[in-house]
């Protein structure tokens, strides 16, 4: 502060350039002050780095600004979930998954609610039809749901349950008017693949399928396919499902995939055990990987695209955690984006991209004219472009969603607690230089998301738990009884939101620090999150405005002791000033308003 006073006190007496200057102007530009002639000086008073970063950490709100997302409870779909009848029925939630028009919650006695996006049930998926329910040899054991997967065109619906069944439904593409409650919704499944004995599989190495009580724990639709889906379970299983209909007979061919056929219970939560598997999704730009069903498989030592050893520098565990997740090709304003592939050992990220490049354009073409198609598709180069490690070995990457094209997020585990935690990394690239920065977090609402019910001695799971669906995040959460859980639904927490929540509380010194950050921050990422465009041109017109908003409103409070307090707040005002009159090369008549406002109710030795 002493540094500024000097400065202003030396620039009271202007050299005679700086008088003749002035007088060269015209008549009423001659009442300025030396205070204002600096102000429009093209170089700013220089930044007092140690004097911001003091006030940004004193006047900073953790209770506003640790959350990068705002939940809510879905109220009546918990009041429906919960409801002690729904639970007798149908069961309590164990899976969630989003499609286009409903939200799908699994249940622990294997059913399948769907509601629509304003919390109305609309279908039960249910485990049996209504003929194998009068043959009791047909009807279908109950087990929890344990992984969902909706098709691309939103009709067909899967399920994998903990008993290694499987099971396909085709959802009517519009709900009868006339239907009022849920007995009248339940929709028996299209298909249901069984899960097979031990006994069966050592009769013949011709019958294939999940081992029964083996859970299954992915399942996807292959590109815009609806009869053809790949699974994977807990013992290193992956199976292709291909649906066949014949008349009024609909059956599934299986093959597989990956894994070995286990020979005892006692394996089958060996090293070879699956953590996460997904299929790329079609996206907004047609390529060839769209039809080809490229898949990528976790282990707790390998990841199956192309063939790559877990990093080096993720920390040793008894039993490490893996996940995978897949982000389309799509064809935006700079161009075709490569499809990505992020996954994770333990604390450690790794984002792969898929070189889109050096597929020819016309592959198509060609492969459809040609008999023989499988020698003929190209190689797929794929590439590691960044990496994120968690800054302790014991907080473990649980469940990858991604919020949006550049903004990944993370499901980290406290092992130490037991505590889930979501983390928001950036990906960025600087040339040719692709780089992961961790941006934000935000605590759930501080909930403890719900993990996947599994037997035996597995670990724990959270993959059907955490959804995001156009940049909305949904959440399966543990509610205060074992047996009951809830869905929250969240959205990010904008720029502008926060700055009105901290001007509802009066806490003014709080929300024009943070408006100053968000104009003069150079965090992409977390300004990003929070809403805010790319450039920082772009940003500075958005927000110049509520700045300089913030700063004529908040006097005189910011002036009072138990807030800035005079000096600090003349230093900020001026600090403010400097910087917006550099940006422009001339001082705005707002901000000269305001310093005129804050020179009339400041004490004038204070203010010079």
């Amino acid at each position: 502060m002493d540094s500024l006073l000097n400065t202003v006190s030396a620039s009271s007496s202007p050299a005679p350039r700086s008088i003749a200057s002035l007088r060269r102007q015209n008549f009423d530009a001659r009442s300025q002050t030396a205070v204002s002639a600096l102000l429009r000086a093209r170089s700013a008073i220089s930044p007092d780095n140690d004097t911001i970063k003091r006030l940004l950490t004193q006047f900073k709100r953790p209770e506003y600004a640790q959350n990068s997302l705002n939940w809510s409870e879905t109220t009546l779909i918990c009041k429906t979930l919960n409801h002690p009848l729904f639970v007798a029925n149908y069961g309590s939630p164990s899976a969630i998954e989003l499609s286009p028009t409903h939200i799908l919650v699994g249940t622990h006695l294997g059913r399948v609610a769907m509601f629509n996006y304003h919390q109305k049930l609309e279908f039960v998926l249910d485990t049996d039809s209504p003929k194998a329910k009068k043959n009791p040899r047909r009807e279908i054991r109950a087990s929890p749901v344990t992984c969902i997967a909706v098709s691309a065109n939103g009709v067909f619906v899967c399920a994998g349950h903990a008993s290694g069944t499987i099971l396909v439904w085709e959802i009517p593409r519009q709900a009868s008017q006339n239907l009022q409650n849920a007995a009248n919704t339940v929709i028996g499944p299209y298909g249901s693949i069984r899960a097979v004995s031990l006994e069966e599989r050592a009769a013949s190495s011709e019958i294939l399928g999940h081992l029964n009580g083996v859970a299954v724990n992915t399942v996807s639709f292959i590109g815009d396919s609806h009869c053809n889906l790949v699974s994977t379970d807990l013992s290193g299983l992956v199976l292709f499902h291909h649906g066949i209909q014949r008349l009024f007979r609909r059956w599934f061919v299986l093959q597989r995939v990956l894994g070995h056929h286990i020979a005892s219970e006692h394996d089958i939560f060996d090293r070879f055990s699956i953590h996460d598997s997904l299929v790329l999704p079609v996206g907004t730009a047609a390529q060839l990987t769209d039809h080809l069903g490229l898949m990528a498989v976790i282990t707790s030592s390998i990841l199956v695209v192309v063939s790559i050893t877990r990093p080096r520098n993720v920390s040793a565990a008894h039993s490490p955690i893996g996940c995978v997740l897949w982000y389309p090709s799509i064809r935006g304003a700079k161009g075709l984006r490569n499809a990505k592939l992020a996954y994770s050992w333990n604390h450690v990220v790794t984002i792969l991209e898929l070189d889109n490049s050096r597929v020819p354009q016309n592959a198509m073409s060609i492969l459809a004219d040609l008999k023989d198609k499988n020698r003929a598709i190209p190689d797929l180069h794929m590439y590691k472009t960044a990496r994120w490690a968690a800054p302790e070995p014991h907080l473990k990457v649980v469940s990858l969603n991604w919020l949006n094209l550049e903004i990944l997020a993370a499901l980290i585990l406290n092992e130490q607690t037991s505590r889930t935690k979501l983390h928001f990394l950036y990906y960025t690239s600087h040339g040719s230089e692709y780089k992961l920065i961790f941006v934000g977090t935000d605590d759930v609402d501080s909930q403890q998301v719900a993990e996947m019910p599994t037997s035996g001695n597995a670990a724990t799971f959270y993959n059907s738990s955490l959804r995001i669906f156009r940049h909305r995040p949904v959440v399966l959460v543990n509610s205060h009884s074992p047996c009951l859980k809830s869905v929250f639904t969240g959205s990010t927490a904008k720029w502008a939101d926060r700055l009105v929540t901290l001007i509802t509380k009066r806490h003014f010194a709080s929300a024009l620090l943070c408006a100053y950050e968000f104009y003069c921050s150079e965090n992409t990422g977390h300004l990003l999150l929070t809403g805010l465009p790319h450039t920082a041109a772009e940003r500075h017109a958005i927000v110049e405005p509520f700045l300089l908003d913030l700063m004529r409103e908040s006097l005189p409070e910011v002036l009072q002791p138990q807030s800035l307090g005079t000096r600090d707040a003349l230093w900020l005002y001026f600090h403010i000033a400097s910087i917006l009159s550099k940006e422009k090369g001339y001082v705005v008549a707002d901000l000269l308003d305001i310093m005129d406002s804050m020179h009339e109710i400041t004490n004038h030795a204070e203010f010079f």
